[in-house]
């Protein structure tokens, strides 16, 4: 599977036509050098990666790294809409932080989150947290109706709250008030490399949901899928010339291109009908009934 971005455009005009049969770029003195050239040259060797990959290795297929667990308890609540001071909630900016419970005492650290909607229920806004203590009555979880504070860090104190965060468990907004709090299932990956789009790519850790409200995910395959991204040195700073020493925000360098591939749960019916995504785990009824995660080799392998 190669890859998706298209660079024969403004600014890069790599418009190399592999049906003209060049394999190297000869540079000449006296001649201007040409910037679709450099970028030509990597696609031309990239080509060559790419063909020789694909005959050894599946398109999505572990190298190495990559240690693959489940975790058949991942907690969840359900949260309004709008924080208590009206403003509405933004679950991204809650990731890695911590969040205690103003009735049940408990505290959690908010490890992932789902987008939604209270009017989509039962798909609403949802935060996914590792409990840390307990609370008042040995209380385990949250209650499906309390407010929980966002803190920064686990002092839990006045000082420590984020931005005088405080959000609604939204139990009394929905029809079944029990699913505000619950457990559903997630896959995670240690870092590794994989080999995907004629690379070979470096997997941070990172977490899939498998299941968003329940500990039995059914037809789900979980596989990677790669984002790609052009940075700038207007993104990265660390791409401005450093010739003097320094980041010279006066001499921007060139572009690159980003490869970032992540965990992704689909369909276990749309992972069969698409030939570039390779299961890593299926699940059927709550339980994983497929498991690749050592190297799946291609045409070698026959």
């Amino acid at each position: 599977m190669s890859l998706d971005t298209n660079f024969n455009v403004s600014p890069y005009y790599d418009d190399y036509d592999e049906d003209k049969k060049f394999h190297r770029v000869l540079f000449k003195p006296a001649v201007a050098l040409q910037a679709r050239e450099l970028t030509q040259l990597q696609t031309i060797l990239q080509n060559q990666v790419e063909r020789f990959g694909n005959n050894i290795y599946k398109e999505g297929t572990i190298i190495e790294g990559c240690s693959i667990s489940l975790d058949s308890n991942f907690d969840f609540v359900k949260i309004s809409d709008l924080q208590t001071d009206g403003q509405p909630v933004a679950p991204s900016t809650y990731l890695n932080l911590y969040a205690k419970g103003t009735v049940s005492n408990v505290t959690a650290q908010i490890v992932a989150y789902a987008d939604g909607l209270v009017s989509q229920d039962p798909n609403l806004t949802t935060l996914y947290i590792d409990y840390l203590t307990t609370g008042l009555s040995s209380a385990k979880t949250f209650t499906a109706t309390e407010t929980i504070e966002v803190h920064s860090n686990t002092s839990f104190n006045s000082n420590s709250l984020y931005n005088n965060t405080t959000l609604t468990i939204a139990g009394s907004e929905i029809t079944n008030s029990a699913s505000a709090v619950g457990k559903g299932y997630a896959v995670k990956v240690s870092e590794g490399i994989i080999y995907s789009k004629g690379h070979f790519l470096k997997v941070s850790s990172n977490t899939v949901i498998a299941s968003k409200y329940s500990n039995k995910p059914d037809n789900v395959s979980i596989g990677f899928d790669v984002a790609e991204t052009l940075i700038s040195s207007d993104n990265d700073t660390s791409l401005l010339d450093n010739a003097s020493g320094y980041n010279n925000e006066n001499a921007p360098g060139a572009d690159r291109l980003k490869l970032d591939p992540f965990l992704v749960a689909i369909p276990t019916n749309d992972a069969k009908a698409n030939s570039n995504f390779l299961s890593v785990i299926d699940f059927q009824n709550g339980l994983p009934i497929s498991k690749k995660l050592t190297t799946q080799y291609n045409v070698i392998n026959d």
